[in-house]
């Protein structure tokens, strides 16, 4: 049985590429477990796509910066690109 976080509840966003063209934008919300699932599935689903593909998940991080106090917002991304790319 598996046992989720569901007290931390992150945003994502999810974009797929065929070449350099999107072909799909999503966002959703859910507990980091669900978030890392969705994404290897997506990336075993692109792994075995024939033409270039690209999976990348993002999302935003506010941060205070050490040196001037000022909080930031930084992009936290993972992105998967199966092997047609180097073709």
């Amino acid at each position: 049985m598996m046992f989720f976080d569901f007290d931390v509840i992150y945003d994502v966003l999810v974009e797929q590429y065929v070449g350099n063209q999107i072909v799909s934008r999503q966002s959703f919300s859910a507990p980091k477990e669900v978030i890392m699932m969705q994404f290897l599935a997506l990336c075993e689903q692109t792994a075995q796509e024939p033409q270039p593909r690209k999976v990348k998940m993002s999302r935003l991080q506010n941060v205070c910066d050490e040196i001037t106090g000022e909080e930031r917002t930084l992009t936290l991304y993972i992105e998967f690109r199966n092997n047609r790319w180097e073709e």
